[in-house]
């Protein structure tokens, strides 16, 4: 699979590979291919990631 930009429309924690961080809303986030990640909503409401993937 191909490199993904992730655009948080909430706050969320974020793992990329070894970096943890929370991204609030409106972030992107490049993540290379192959790199493990993960991501999780960090507060009460809603939570939505818009992942759209690099050709």
């Amino acid at each position: 699979m191909g490199a993904r930009n992730i655009h948080s429309a909430g706050g969320s924690g974020v793992k990329k590979g070894d970096e943890t961080f929370t991204a609030s809303k409106d972030t992107a986030i490049y993540i290379p291919p192959n790199l493990p990640h993960s991501y999780k909503n960090m507060g009460s409401g809603t939570f939505f990631t818009r992942v759209v993937p690099n050709r």
